[in-house]
């Protein structure tokens, strides 16, 4: 059974979306990567593009140890687009203990998603200029056999409840 649910994959594959469904439903501690990004960028008076590329590693250093904290007491949901050297970290701390769900998709339906987003995102993921479709494709990841793979591309209630569902099954609660 799992203590640490991790939610990772491609850009505008959902996972935010999922973690804070989970998240409402399962009613865990959550880790969300963008929203302690966006609370540090905003606590700086001026970013610069250095203080930025930090804040990125600092976040996930941040979530954890905020992790390991937590998982004395609680299970616990972190969702990051993960670096595989964050991975990497992530399965060294926690082994066995750890369930990795990475969601992906069609690349047309994700790399629109991004775009429709993109105008309202947070400064603190505005570093780089809007991605060209090369550019997102680029950005792919292949997920690990390790990893349970959930295609997003149309992803509706009897998706997420399948999700859901699982999570539930393979979560350790005490």
């Amino acid at each position: 059974m799992y203590r640490c649910v991790v939610i990772t994959g491609d850009l505008a594959a959902l996972k935010t979306t999922i973690t804070r469904r989970l998240q409402s439903d399962l009613r865990l501690p959550t880790l969300i990567k963008d929203d302690i990004k966006e609370a540090l960028y905003d606590a700086f008076d001026v970013i610069t593009d250095d203080l930025q590329a930090v804040l990125s590693s600092f976040t996930f250093d941040y979530m954890m140890a905020l992790a390991k904290s937590t998982l004395t007491s609680s299970s616990i949901l972190f969702e990051s687009n993960l670096k595989p050297d964050e991975l990497s970290r992530l399965e060294s701390a926690f082994g066995d203990q750890l369930l990795v769900i990475f969601c992906g998709g069609d690349v047309a339906v994700r790399y629109q998603r991004y775009l429709d987003r993109e105008s309202s995102r947070h400064p603190a993921h505005k570093r780089y200029k809007t991605l060209s479709e090369e550019s997102f494709q680029r950005a792919l990841r292949t997920p690990s056999p390790a990893m349970v793979y959930v295609d997003t591309t149309v992803f509706n209630e009897e998706h997420y409840q399948n999700v859901l569902g699982y999570v539930q099954s393979n979560l350790r609660t005490t």
